[in-house]
């Protein structure tokens, strides 16, 4: 089955899950597991930006406090970020900015140096990069990532710094390319994946981030290719293999 994917369909789908709640709440893909703060980094790897400039960048930031008032200069002596201060403890609203010019890189709230709160991070062109939720430092709930046109990136959920709840991966044409479910930071549960043409060619599941139950392969026409059960990532039983939608031969993996 082919998925076409209009951008009024899509908004309905971002929609649709930025209105989900995770359980316990108050971004060849790069997976995740350990704790998360900056999601800048993988973003820019993941859409190849010419600029370096991550929030790592702004970690253990070094500024000048008067009239209750922080900010910190870039080597060229343009400003970096401004915001409260109060003995040298970052509270409130605070703008961070590539060097040079006065762009914003990011901006939001702190508390007791932590991010807290709503941030939103911006590419140097202006265009939002991404949108997310902190709590003491650390990614708590939805976060939004794009590319520099605008087309989403990736929604994904967060809890306490670890993926939490979906993760959905799209194209750059907007049509998804991986859906994957989560809980404290590893996969569990189902992973959905399609090829560039918007057919489905991967379903399965997660137990502990590890392949563990059914899985469907499909080609590229979206044939069925092979099917058969994994347990704790190890294929076991009986596969099934096809050929032209037809099954070709079945192998025996024990249990």
């Amino acid at each position: 089955m082919q998925i076409k994917m209009p951008y009024v369909t899509l908004m309905i789908i971002l929609f649709s899950l930025s209105c989900e709640t995770v359980k316990g709440n108050l971004h060849k893909d790069n997976d995740s597991h350990g704790k998360t703060t900056d999601i800048t980094t993988e973003i820019k790897k993941s859409t190849k930006t010419k600029s370096n400039i991550t929030l790592e960048d702004f970690k253990d930031l070094k500024y000048q406090e008067k009239n209750g008032q922080g900010i910190a200069y870039w080597g060229n002596k343009s400003i970096k970020a401004k915001g409260p201060s109060k003995k040298m403890i970052k509270n409130g609203y605070w703008t961070l900015y590539y060097p040079g010019k006065k762009i914003k890189f990011g901006e939001g709230q702190y508390k007791n140096n932590k991010l807290q709160g709503y941030w939103k991070f911006y590419y140097s062109n202006g265009k939002m990069m991404a949108s997310a939720n902190y709590y003491s430092g650390l990614l708590y709930g939805r976060c939004f990532s794009y590319r520099q046109n605008g087309i989403p990136l990736k929604i994904a959920y967060y809890k306490n710094g670890l993926k939490h709840g979906r993760e959905s991966i799209f194209r750059a044409n907007g049509n998804p390319k991986k859906i994957t479910s989560f809980k404290d930071g590893q996969r569990n549960g189902q992973i959905n994946v399609w090829n560039k043409s918007g057919k489905r060619i991967i379903i399965g599941n997660y137990k502990n981030n590890k392949k563990h139950g059914k899985w469907i392969y499909y080609t590229a026409e979206h044939k069925w290719l092979k099917s058969g059960f994994y347990s704790n990532g190890k294929k076991v039983g009986t596969w099934v293999y096809y050929k032209d939608g037809l099954v070709d031969k079945k192998i025996n993996h024990g249990n």
